[in-house]
């Protein structure tokens, strides 16, 4: 047996409880990373070793001053060693690239044909790769990059404006580094490093995802369903405007998630029976919500320069649950995803109520047709397995 190629993941991966309970971890991120990570532990070819940067807000949001480095549990079977830092502004990020740049190194340095593989290019993890790919010339860096350096928020003061343009001016130079990129949305690609060959890799579903019975359309309250970050590239605000221009009096829309908007979002519920805000809920009860809702909508602006080079995880979780989806004309979409969902050119208002009327005057059959036929293609073409052996291929490409 060819003995197992060892695999430095560098990243902010913790197991699913702690995500939802850490002030700075995404759910959806922190599921693509453990499902890359379970693909790669199960792997033959790779003897996988995890460092996790502790995804938790700075002091005093949060409220411990300093994490200790310990070890952690991922999943069963595979673990993952926490780096300590302390956790004050700038000096936080500045000692976690340190720290995991020791205890990485001390890795490669008995290793040092490595692959060293990346959950995004931050400078806290990019840092620490580019160095240890300098240092050991017979590594090989692999980057997934599912959050692009662009600032999603509006409302920065000044001196934080200045420092985040810093951050993701590096983050741009280090993604540039790499040698081989992972990316959601191939644009990505092509603006942040397009010598660097590049593998399209949307995301991807559990095989056993939602296998409860599919609930008939005709059993179902016209309820339009929107998840997720309460945000400006979500487009929440103008699904809200579209409520008032719906013809339909029986649809209510129902929020579920937090953000910045939360205020805003609340002010418009408050002034409508229609559009009721659920709050914030574990991922797997808004699951179950979606698969009784009668619609899901996706109304990011198509022109937004983040849904411009990513691609909605969201959308996965929507068509997997087999309720019809509706969504604007992201580029990310390629031709194989036309015929699944319905599309709204834009997310102004008028155009997602027309599309909302629309969907609500089409034969229960019909949706339901639709529904499956989405389902039965993300487990099928876009499960984790599929996807992650073309990951491990494109690794392998690298090795060769």
């Amino acid at each position: 047996m060819a003995e197992k190629q060892t695999l430095c993941y560098l990243g902010y991966c913790v197991n699913e409880s702690d995500a939802n309970n850490l002030s700075g971890a995404s759910i959806a991120g922190n599921n693509m990373q453990l499902n890359v990570l379970r693909q790669l532990n199960d792997c033959s070819l790779f003897d996988v070793h995890c460092f996790t940067i502790y995804p938790v807000a700075s002091f005093p949001k949060d409220r411990s001053i300093y994490y200790t480095g310990k070890k952690i549990s991922l999943i069963e079977g595979l673990y993952s060693i926490r780096v300590g830092f302390l956790n004050l502004p700038l000096i936080k990020q500045l000692s976690q690239a340190v720290m995991l740049y020791s205890v990485s190194n001390k890795l490669l340095n008995q290793n040092p044909n490595a692959t060293i593989f990346t959950y995004n290019m931050f400078p806290q993890v990019g840092i620490p790769a580019w160095y240890l790919r300098k240092k050991y010339s017979h590594s090989t860096l692999i980057t997934l990059l599912a959050d692009p350096p662009i600032d999603d928020m509006t409302n920065r003061r000044i001196v934080n404006k200045l420092l985040f343009a810093l951050f993701f001016k590096i983050t741009r130079m280090l993604i540039s580094k790499v040698d081989k990129l992972i990316v959601l949305n191939i644009k990505a690609s092509k603006i942040y490093a397009p010598k660097v060959p590049s593998l399209l890799m949307e995301g991807g579903v559990s095989e056993d995802a939602n296998t409860l019975a599919h609930v008939p359309m005709a059993n179902r309250k016209m309820v339009v369903v929107f998840s997720g970050r309460l945000i400006e590239y979500n487009g929440v605000i103008e699904l809200i405007k579209a409520m008032d221009l719906i013809s339909i009096d029986d649809v209510q829309l129902h929020i579920y998630g937090d953000g910045p908007l939360k205020e805003k979002v609340v002010f418009y519920t408050q002034k409508t029976h229609r559009i009721k805000y659920m709050g914030y809920i574990y991922n797997n009860t808004v699951k179950q919500i979606q698969r009784n809702a009668y619609l899901l909508v996706n109304p990011r602006p198509v022109d937004d320069p983040i849904s411009q080079v990513t691609f909605p995880s969201k959308i996965f979780e929507y068509l997997v649950s087999g309720t019809p989806t509706l969504t604007t004309r992201l580029n990310g979409f390629t031709e194989e995803y036309l015929d699944k969902m319905f599309f709204a050119e834009s997310n102004d208002p008028a155009e997602m109520a027309k599309k909302i009327d629309e969907i609500m005057n089409i034969p229960f059959d019909k949706l339901d047709d639709i529904a499956k036929k989405a389902r039965n293609f993300v487990l099928k073409e876009k499960s984790w397995g599929r996807q992650m052996e073309r990951v491990i291929d494109f690794i392998k490409e690298v090795e060769s």
